[in-house]
């Protein structure tokens, strides 16, 4: 879930003008501090441990791709993303619905 959060919250707080980020759906274009391979995390414990957080991980993963997917879609097919679909929505609730066409 922190995947989704991560690509919602600094696009929400981007239009709100607190941070300045590049859009998700932009941001592998970017030149970033480290390298990709120092963001991943190692495990260590026992091996039940670790078992157990790879099924926990895999879990969350499947529901985190679904968020991501749909926003994805959103992108695609309206060249808005989520953060911006909303604003729209509570603008105009009446019109700016999924079942109308950009």
């Amino acid at each position: 879930m922190l995947g989704a959060a991560g690509i919602f919250i600094p696009e929400l707080l981007t239009k709100l003008g607190i941070l300045n980020t590049p859009s998700w759906y932009t941001a592998g274009e970017q030149e970033y501090f480290t390298d990709k391979t120092t963001l991943l995390r190692t495990s260590s414990g026992s091996p039940e441990k670790i078992s157990e957080s790879r099924v926990k991980e895999i879990r969350n993963g499947r529901l985190v791709m679904l968020a991501v997917m749909g926003a994805w879609f959103q992108v695609e097919y309206n060249g808005t993303g989520p953060i911006d679909n909303l604003f729209a929505h509570l603008a105009d609730p009446g019109h700016a619905t999924i079942f109308a066409a950009s």
